[in-house]
């Protein structure tokens, strides 16, 4: 019958055989969009860790520079606190 031979998976025209190659087409393509969005977020996690890495370098430069004022601040203390105590020694030595 023409139905049967239509419905016939050797048959090009038949709709059993347009679907088959429809859903080889669709898991073709589902593949690629998998793999594609797995590359996009790795590259999105790649982005999101230069980010962290670039804010951690700014911390640690901030830090240094932080502590490079911090020991230029104690060196200041303790120049003075220096400069103080030749001084207290001077006056002791004037009055003796």
């Amino acid at each position: 019958s023409l139905e049967a031979e239509l419905a016939s998976p050797t048959n090009p025209d038949s709709l059993a055989v347009e679907l088959a190659e429809l859903k080889g087409r669709l898991e073709e393509a589902n593949a690629a969009l998998r793999a594609e969005k797995g590359r996009r977020l790795k590259n999105e996690g790649r982005a999101e860790r230069v980010v962290k890495l670039e804010r951690d370098v700014e911390e640690l430069v901030s830090s240094r520079d932080a502590a490079k004022m911090t020991s230029f601040a104690l060196g200041v203390a303790m120049g003075a606190t220096a400069a103080c105590g030749v001084y207290v020694a001077m006056l002791h030595r004037n009055r003796a």
